[in-house]
């Protein structure tokens, strides 16, 4: 089966206002554990159960090495690393462990990986799944009448309620909070954002 894709606009943020695009993979689900855990059982001796148990284990065990600075090199998958940020810029003289935390895992494909998939056909996708386009003004009234109803809106929630992608929705949001129409009442992993007044 080919990978599908779409043709996604990527913003410009200069004055020329050409558009420019890029070509995404439509992800059509997510594959669970039980799913890989059964479709490796088929190809081998071990049980569902067992092969489940090893890759809950896995996960473990790879946050528990990353945790200890290192980097895991899982053979014909690919590398493992924790990337962090800072909150503010980096003077190597001033800036202490606490302005410095995790960011994500990265990941970099094996070259076995990589040379499996090299050949992997592609078509366009039969869904399209763009972001309705909305000022900056209709946004803001899409909201003001949703907190009129509610009191706090998730990403989910506002990626929902003004038709965006993920990704379109996080930009949003990011800029709500920065113009300081929106903050964040929990914590960074799970952000649930209030209306503030104007």
């Amino acid at each position: 089966m080919p990978i599908e894709f779409e043709f996604y606009e990527i913003p410009d943020l200069s004055e020329k206002g050409k558009s420019k695009y890029c070509a995404r993979t439509v992800t059509l689900k997510t594959v669970s554990t039980n799913e890989l855990a059964a479709r490796i059982q088929h190809a081998s001796s071990l049980t569902i159960g067992d092969v489940k148990g090893v890759l809950v284990q896995l996960s473990q065990v790879l946050a528990d090495e990353l945790a200890e600075s290192n980097r895991v090199h899982i053979e014909g998958i690919g590398y493992f690393q924790v990337t962090l940020k800072t909150t503010t810029e980096i003077d190597p003289k001033k800036t202490r462990a606490q302005s410095v935390w995790f960011k994500s895992v990265k990941f970099r494909a094996d070259k076995d990986l990589n040379k499996k998939l090299k050949y992997v056909q592609t078509e366009r996708a039969r869904i399209r799944n763009h972001s309705v386009k909305l000022t900056h003004e209709q946004i803001d009234k899409k909201l003001e009448a949703f907190f009129q109803k509610n009191s706090f809106i998730t990403r989910r929630l506002f990626q929902e309620l003004c038709g965006m992608t993920t990704i379109t929705a996080s930009r949003h949001i990011k800029r709500l909070k920065e113009e300081g129409k929106i903050k964040n009442e929990n914590t960074r992993m799970q952000p649930v954002y209030v209306w503030v007044p104007q």
